[in-house]
């Protein structure tokens, strides 16, 4: 084979193909946009649940507060509490947080329900 014949060979080639190198670049394009479109409501989804978190320590912190100013905890508390696990659950469920960061709030309120006064 001659040097102009892979040329025409490789011209013919690059010909046939290219429509198809271009379509499949616009896929990829498209693919890309709903990747990132997935990712933003993934990362929206463990936000809330970073919320949820923080919220649920702020409301521990806030019975272990009203526990150290007054030395008891009445049964509405207790009551809280038992939201607060069951919200805790559905968090460790999803997998949206830290394991030892869940695994310290549940302590606490393992803590607090010992000294639940009903």
């Amino acid at each position: 084979m001659r040097k102009e014949d892979l040329k025409e060979i490789k011209k013919i080639v690059e010909e046939a193909t290219e429509p198809h190198f271009i379509a499949i670049q616009k896929e990829f394009r498209r693919i890309d946009v709903r990747f990132n479109a997935m990712d933003q409501r993934f990362d929206n989804l463990e936000n809330k649940f970073g919320e949820r978190f923080a919220s649920l320590e702020r409301r521990i912190a806030a019975i272990e507060d009203i526990l150290t100013e007054h030395g008891k905890m009445l049964r509405h508390h207790g009551q809280e509490l038992e939201g607060i696990k069951c919200e805790l659950k559905v968090i460790r469920n999803a997998q949206k947080r830290d394991e030892k960061h869940i695994t310290v709030l549940d302590k606490r309120i393992i803590n607090l329900e010992k000294r639940v006064f009903v």
